[in-house]
């Protein structure tokens, strides 16, 4: 994130009353950045986030030889 983007953030929390942020892991993480470790040290809420796993209920050998035509590979048998 850019340290405006993060201060557009803290900014539109502060707007809604907000007392902590809730974010993805993956978006967590990049809080984690320079910019983002400058911005979480002038103030921004706590920030809490969620780790999201996805799973394939059905359809996953379609989703796999659908990945391996993209791929250029064999399909799978």
């Amino acid at each position: 994130f850019t340290a405006d983007e993060l201060q557009g953030v803290r900014s539109r929390a502060a707007d809604q009353g907000a007392s902590f942020l809730i974010t993805t892991e993956k978006d967590f993480r990049r809080l984690r950045s320079p910019a983002g470790r400058k911005e979480v040290g002038r103030g921004l809420l706590p920030v809490y986030h969620l780790r999201i796993t996805a799973r394939i209920v059905t359809g996953e050998n379609n989703l796999h030889s659908a990945i391996d035509r993209c791929l250029g590979r064999n399909p799978r048998v």
